[in-house]
């Protein structure tokens, strides 16, 4: 019974991409009938409360770990945190730069390629209609 009800939902619902509440409370409701608690309705919300306070509770467990991890690390370097902070400052903004200077090169190409096109008198269409002869 419980599979014919399954398919019947399934048929349904089939294009929807997340359950609807209808869907959701049509589920509960035949799990209740089938155990015998047809009259009873238990409100999900402590349930998905308890289930995120835990789940915050790990999350903010396993940051405490990394935090006393990376404290252990630079302990054992002998570096201070001031100047791990000022270490780790520079390399992001060393990456910063690289990352701009490389995405400022690419824009340069392109914008060579179009000057060249230009002065060639070539426009898009016929650029690539050259280059797909060039490339067979």
């Amino acid at each position: 019974m419980r599979e014919s009800r399954a398919l019947y939902l399934q048929n349904k619902f089939r294009w929807e991409k997340q359950p609807c509440d209808f869907v959701l409370r049509f589920m509960k409701r035949m799990t209740f009938q089938e155990r015998g608690l047809s009259g009873v309705l238990i409100p999900l919300n402590g349930l998905f409360s308890a289930t995120f306070r835990g789940h915050r509770a790990r999350k903010t467990r396993h940051e405490e770990q990394d935090l006393e991890h990376v404290q252990k690390f630079l302990k054992n370097l002998g570096v201070d945190e001031q100047s791990a902070n000022e270490a780790a400052s520079k390399i992001q903004a060393t990456y910063r730069g690289h990352r701009l200077r490389k995405m400022d090169q690419e824009e340069l190409d392109v914008t060579h390629v179009e000057e060249l096109m230009k002065s060639l008198g070539l426009d898009e269409h016929s650029a690539n209609e050259a280059a797909s002869k060039i490339q067979v």
